[in-house]
């Protein structure tokens, strides 16, 4: 439950496709806007960590009784990892090679899984010095690949999926405005055409 609620880091800048060439002249003085942006985030995402800690507390307590850890121990602890991981997410968008940002993902859930479940056995002492190790390694891995200053393109993609996600929960309600059709590679099924030989006779199979 509280792997996604950590895990999961979209930053909303709310950036738009015309941005790209009316403020990449000034992108290096846009710091404050996005220190916004990231406290914007950072607020909405933390009050739904907190949520989902606050449902979980209870069996937490009941399982391990007086053996448990303080509750603002916990949090604060969980909220660390939130902001490690928004960081990371901004840091991605930067990233100039996609395959290089699919990585960074995959190790920031599989570091938040490790974490978390360190920090539930174990102490959050434990899973303190065992965050300190995992961002070190992620610094060290990713120091050297090429990055913009700011990644326009990785942030107007993601600013429309929100609004595509937004749309897609209120129509269920009332009639929005449609945005344009994502297409997507389907690796695995595309594959499956290879099977099928591309003659006239097989046109209905393919």
């Amino acid at each position: 439950v509280l792997v996604p609620l950590v895990t999961s880091s979209p930053i909303r800048t709310l950036t738009r496709s015309a941005d790209r060439m009316f403020l990449l002249r000034i992108e290096h003085e846009m710091g404050t806007y996005f220190r916004s942006s990231f406290l914007y985030s950072f607020s909405l995402q933390g009050a739904w960590l907190f949520l989902g800690w606050v449902t979980l507390l209870p069996l937490y307590k009941h399982c391990l009784g007086p053996d448990a850890q303080p509750f603002l121990l916990m949090l604060a602890l969980l909220l660390l990892l939130k902001i490690a991981n928004l960081l990371a997410s901004w840091q991605e968008g930067r990233f100039a090679v996609e395959r290089t940002r699919f990585v960074s993902i995959s190790y920031r859930w599989a570091a938040s899984l490790v974490l978390i479940g360190i920090q539930f056995h174990y102490s959050s002492l434990w899973a303190s010095l065992a965050a300190l190790v995992l961002v070190f390694v992620w610094l060290l891995a990713f120091r050297s690949v090429a990055k913009y200053v700011i990644g326009w393109d990785y942030l107007i993609a993601k600013e429309k999926q929100q609004q595509a996600r937004l749309y897609a929960f209120f129509n269920w309600f009332v009639d929005v405005p449609q945005l344009p059709t994502r297409i997507a590679r389907r690796g695995p099924i595309s594959g499956l055409t290879r099977m099928i030989p591309f003659r006239q006779d097989s046109a209905f199979l393919y």
